[in-house]
């Protein structure tokens, strides 16, 4: 049998032979990529690795050498790295140093960010990187780079992020190499740029705190809004009714751009593209330490985008305003972008400007709405999907805190016009023109992607804001309406319906109407069932599966096959000396920020009686928190007089069968008879214990009689009848239990059967 060590040996001889086959070369690396031999053999991988070193000596071998590098310092083991690894970067920066091909410099930039990545593991092993090989490194790239411009600033980028120490001295150096990058043309430049900028704020010392890195961002990110506002500013010269007022900071030198259309709009358009990618990155990037955002300047700048529409622009001939009602919808969608990013790194914080937030995505619904026909891809559809897909994330970051309930019917009616098809939608439909029929041409999934991101802000919307009954009615008849007319169509779903994910939203927002029904308007779950059940039968495994899952839940809703767990609260201490309780009143947005211990102590179950936990949402947040990893659960130590109350009513005997001594001799017989006369209050004390009550049944005081008895018996007796009675008695409250519980389930069916002759038809 062949071993992965021949197989390997086979292979990098065809790679790095003399006739080797330069067009094998990716399906050699894909394949050792796959197999992961070097995971597995260690006892040739020095061989190889000193021939790889080899051929990287050699030009002719010398691509081929860093792709097989690459591999290696992808699979190979913490030891061999840390020996190699100097001797590698050596190497690398040999060839930086030298004339090269393109391909052979762009794969050397690749390999060498994966050492640098492994390197931060490794404290004294980065310490002698960061001192021999970084500031050489860095000083080439920033020379001789210009035709490798791309992966240079990737590998740029690395050594900032991994190593911001070092790139200190050269700071200044660095910043004229990105900036000047961003005003490049080529949008591959300007994206690599963009993703170098943010990193020019964490390079060099950071001062008592990080005091220094913190002025540095807002440094960076005010220069960010100023230059954006500058180029809006050229843009929408003469068309704009407001006057915005610039933060108080430097512009970044952006490069001349020509008086003549159409390229003064696009240069314009492609630098504020750039200008909005480095906000975006700024936003979503990891920083070590406290960022300030200026979360009104941001807002307006993202509102600034929105002022000037498409129908200000369409009654406009010169060649200025269709050049850019061209490209408008560039600088909304950019701006969208910053308005994402945002929410994910602000959350909670941006509630304060949650109607201005608002009022921008449904007034840009507005604008974009159009009245084509439906079998057609509609106007402006790159940019509802943005939309949709923004106002999803806000909803699901905020919650009702969004406040979208207000803008809910406007709401509503776009995403039912964006959802629905025309009655024409039918494939091959024949259509009378000039006296002659003719086939229409159609396009099956036209608007598809606007659907899908509509019927998820549908969807959200009924999980997380307050809708009205008339509003819950309205989705109620569309949903069920659609859903039929797919199941009903003979051959090919109606647009935009012919996509699976638009079939599978369709399908969740049925769902979230039985899962979050409201209280005045009933859950449509029987229905619901029978539609899951037709979509099981979809074609496609998207959503068949789904619909799988929903009929489990509806299922489950309806027949529950066991009893929820209902347990008491515990009394549950965290790390940081806050109670449980204390914590789920705090603010969401406090909780995220707290930072919780990883101690995990098994609650002791057999302190804790059943208690139903009142409110559906502090129950998942229990179930939640009692699975977690970060709390640290106390052992309950007194049962609360509701639970001692309970134990009476229902006359539950708590027995604990406790291990009994065996007393082979009649004197240690005679010896534990007087123990037990001479001390009739402690068995008392010890039974009461057992139980966790306060008082002592009519039933226990009668077996601590007849157990008082049986001591002067011989021992073997003793342990028979204390046997049959602890069977008896345990007999006698399951049989209490299942009485109770027969009633507890009458009573339910009851109050079920009341709660739903209540609900209006």
């Amino acid at each position: 049998m062949v071993s992965h060590v021949d197989v390997f040996s086979t292979l990098f001889s065809a790679v790095l032979g003399q006739n080797a086959d330069k067009d094998a070369l990716p399906s050699v690396l894909q394949s050792l990529s796959e197999l992961k031999i070097l995971q597995t053999s260690t006892k040739s991988i020095e061989d190889w690795i000193g021939r790889i070193n080899n051929a990287l000596n050699s030009r002719k071998t010398r691509l081929e050498a860093l792709c097989l590098l690459g591999l290696i310092v992808d699979q190979c083991s913490s030891e061999v790295f840390n020996q190699h690894c100097i001797s590698w970067l050596r190497l690398l920066l040999q060839i930086f140093q030298s004339h090269n091909t393109v391909k052979t410099l762009e794969v050397a930039c690749s390999t060498t960010s994966k050492i640098l990545k492994q390197v931060t593991v490794f404290p004294e092993l980065s310490r002698q990187v960061a001192t021999e090989l970084i500031p050489s490194i860095v000083l080439c790239l920033i020379k001789d780079s210009d035709e490798w411009l791309v992966s240079a600033l990737q590998l740029l980028s690395s050594c900032m992020r991994y190593f911001p120490g070092p790139c200190g001295p050269i700071k200044s150096k660095l910043e004229d190499k990105v900036l000047h990058s961003l005003r490049s043309l080529d949008t591959d430049i300007a994206k690599a740029a963009s993703e170098c900028y943010p990193l020019l704020a964490t390079i060099g010392g950071g001062g008592n705190a990080g005091i220094k890195h913190t002025e540095a961002w807002t440094h960076y990110f005010d220069r960010l809004l100023v230059t954006a506002h500058q180029i809006l500013g050229s843009l929408f010269d003469g068309l704009e009714t407001e006057n915005f007022c610039l933060p108080t900071a430097v512009s970044i030198n952006m490069p001349d751009v020509p008086d003549v259309e159409p390229s003064r709009t696009l240069h314009l358009t492609q630098h504020f593209d750039v200008m909005c990618a480095c906000v975006c990155n700024m936003l979503q990037g990891p920083f070590s330490v406290v960022a300030r955002v200026p979360l009104t300047e941001v807002v307006r700048l993202c509102c600034r985008c929105f002022t000037v529409q498409p129908y200000m622009l369409a009654g406009k001939k010169s060649t200025e305003h269709c050049i850019l009602l061209a490209n408008l919808y560039i600088l909304q969608r950019a701006a969208l972008d910053i308005l994402s990013s945002l929410i994910s790194s602000c959350h909670g914080n941006l509630i304060p400007e949650g109607r201005t937030i608002n009022q921008l995505l449904v007034q840009s619904l507005q604008s974009t709405n159009s009245e084509t026909s439906k079998i057609s891809q509609k106007p402006y559809s790159v940019l509802r999907t943005k939309i949709y897909t923004v106002l999803e994330k806000w909803i699901t970051t905020v919650g009702a805190a969004a406040g979208i309930s207000s803008n809910a019917d406007k709401l509503i009616d776009y995403i039912v016009q964006d959802c629905s098809q025309s009655q024409a939608s039918l494939y091959g439909s024949s259509v009378k023109v000039q006296g002659f029929n003719s086939q229409q041409k159609i396009n099956l999934f036209s608007n598809s992607g606007v659907c899908a991101a509509a019927l998820k802000v549908l969807r959200i919307m009924l999980l997380s804001c307050q809708l009205s009954p008339a509003q819950h009615k309205l989705i109620h008849e569309f949903t069920v309406s659609k859903l039929l007319q797919v199941h009903q169509h003979i051959g090919e779903p109606p647009v935009p319906y012919s996509s699976q994910d638009c079939r599978k939203n369709l399908y969740h927002v049925l769902l979230a109407q039985v899962l979050a029904p409201h209280p005045r308007w009933p859950p449509s779950l029987h229905c619901a069932v029978q539609l899951f059940r037709f979509g099981r039968q979809d074609p496609s495994s998207l959503v068949s599966s789904f619909c799988i899952e929903a009929s489990i839940t509806c299922a489950a809703l309806m027949h529950p096959r066991v009893h929820s767990l209902q347990s008491s609260l515990p009394v549950v201490e965290l790390q940081d000396g806050t109670s449980l309780q204390s914590r789920l009143s705090m603010p969401q947005n406090v909780q995220e920020n707290l930072v919780l211990g990883t101690s995990n102590v098994d609650l002791q179950a057999k302190h804790i009686e059943n208690e139903s936990v009142e409110g559906s949402s502090e129950s998942m947040q229990m179930n939640h928190m009692n699975g977690g990893d970060g709390y640290k659960r106390v052992r309950t130590e007194e049962i609360s007089e509701t639970d001692k109350k309970r134990t009476k009513v229902e006359g539950q005997i708590v027995v604990e069968q406790e291990e009994v001594i065996r007393i082979d001799t009649e004197e240690k017989e005679k010896n534990c008879i007087k123990e037990v006369n001479a001390d009739d209050t402690e068995i008392e004390l010890e039974w009461m214990s057992r139980r966790g009550s306060k008082e002592i049944s009519n039933t226990e005081e009668k077996s601590l009689q007849s157990s008082e008895n049986m001591f002067t018996e011989p021992v073997s007796k003793v342990q028979k009848e204390i046997g049959d009675q602890i069977e008896t008695q345990q007999q006698k409250s399951e049989d209490v239990k299942e009485i109770e519980t027969g009633e507890d389930e009458d009573n339910d069916e009851e109050e079920m059967f009341t709660s739903f002759v209540d609900i209006p038809a």
